[in-house]
């Protein structure tokens, strides 16, 4: 039989060297994004060549 006046532990492999768990209404606050500025002409055409530039190699492999 089980020892039954033992309270059965909430979080039986919590480490106990780790933080303890927030009260209630406490949240954790996310840091803000870094602002990135978006990708200039010659970074979309350039993307847009190595990416043609990738599907003609796999193509000419596939139909060699």
């Amino acid at each position: 039989m089980t020892d039954d006046s033992r309270p059965t532990e909430l979080h039986p492999n919590r480490d106990p060297s780790g933080r303890p768990p927030q009260p209630d209404g406490d949240r954790v606050v996310a840091e803000p994004t870094p602002n990135i500025a978006p990708a200039t002409t010659r970074q979309k055409l350039l993307t847009a060549v190595a990416v043609v530039a990738a599907i003609t190699a796999i193509a000419i492999e596939l139909f060699r």
